[in-house]
Order: C-alpha cells, then structure tokens, then sequence
C-alpha cells in the first residue's frame, strides 16, 4: 500500500471516530435535560400540594372557631343581673317578685343569684345544702306553664292547692315537689329543687312551696 493510500484511511478512521464522540455527547446532554425537567416538575408539584394543604388547614381552623363562638353564644343565652329588679327590667317584666328572708325550714339562703333573658327572670337561691331556681317568664295565650327547662321524668305527679292556686309538682319523693310550675294568663312561674349534699330526690314540701308560691304572687 502506498503511502497516499495509508494517509487517507488514517483520515477517515479520525473522522469516523468523531462523528462517534458528538454522538456519545449529545445523547448524554439530552438524558441530563430530561432527568433535570423531572425534577423540577416534581419540586412544583411538591410545593403546590404544600400550598394547598395550608389553605386547607387554615380553612378548618376558622370553621372550627367560627363553630365553636356559635355553640357558645347558643349555650348561653342568659345575663348576669345585680337584683330581682334588675332581672326584671332585663327580661322585659313589669316585676319579678321573690321570698325575703328565711324560706320555710331552708332557712336564710346564702347566697341568690339573678339573671334574665328575653322574656324571663331567674333566680338561683342557694342553701348550705340545696338549692332552688326560680323562674318567672311571659308566655302566649294558650302555652304550657311548665317554664322549668327541667325535662326528667319523675315518680310521682300531682297538684297542691295554695290559696286555691293549683300547682303542678313532680318528684321522686311523694310529697317533695323537685320541679314545680304555675301560672294565670300570660305569666308563668317555676321552681327546680336541687340537693346539694347528695339527696338526689330533694324536693319542697308544702311549708317550703307557700313561701314561694305566696311571695311570688
């Protein structure tokens, strides 16, 4: 072989090895773009789903205290008040009258505590061991006299008769009355006995009822 012939081989063999190269590089430069347009993608959608997870939590913590200022201001539809006038005024009641002193064999209570709401008055008196919560409230012509908000069944049912006022008692105990209600037109009234020391079936007799029923009339 001449030595033209041996050069020109030597040439081609030199081209043929890099066109080679190029290609080599270029299928790695391609796979590198893709693996890093991956990641990059996964990154964005990462961060996106990151987002909404926030959005999502911040919108449950308001509805939960959205929620719960609701529940609040339904469980508690009554204000505090100073005295029985006061009470009275509040609920919109041209009086709201109440035992003085000692309450039967109850003794003096210890403690009484008003309050109102739209259309009723209460008042919580409370014993060393029991307690009474009065309610006087306007009603619509034809409703129930029972005001209690005390929804338990009890034993025994029956009325007493106080300066010919029929009142409605029931109790667990015959003859203690542990919720109590009356009424004559448009005002209504109610008693709910509590024991303090343990008598889950405290009530009022008679002696204890006319005090209420007389002072409240």
């Amino acid at each position: 072989m001449s030595a033209t012939s041996r050069k020109w081989i030597g040439l081609i063999a030199a081209a043929v090895l890099a066109c080679s190269i190029a290609v080599l590089a270029g299928c790695s430069s391609s796979g590198s773009g893709s693996a890093s347009s991956a990641d990059a993608g996964s990154e964005s959608a990462s961060a996106s789903s990151e987002t909404v997870s926030e959005e999502a939590a911040s919108s449950e913590a308001a509805s939960e205290e959205a929620a719960s200022s609701e529940a609040a201001e339904i469980a508690n539809p009554w204000s505090d008040a100073a005295s029985a006038e006061e009470a009275a005024k509040g609920a919109g009641l041209d009086a709201f009258p109440l035992p003085e002193g000692a309450v039967a064999d109850l003794g003096e209570p210890i403690a009484i505590i008003y309050s109102y709401m739209d259309g009723m008055a209460q008042a919580r008196y409370e014993f060393p061991a029991s307690a009474v919560t009065v309610r006087t409230a306007k009603i619509a012509e034809g409703d129930l006299f029972d005001i209690s908000g005390d929804y338990n069944t009890y034993a025994n049912e029956w009325t007493e008769y106080i300066d010919n006022i029929p009142i409605a008692c029931a109790g667990n105990r015959e003859g203690d009355s542990t919720k109590t209600y009356w009424g004559d037109g448009d005002i209504a009234h109610s008693l709910v006995a509590e024991g303090l020391g343990g008598d889950e079936n405290f009530g009022l007799n008679v002696e204890r009822l006319t005090a209420f029923v007389e002072a409240m009339e």
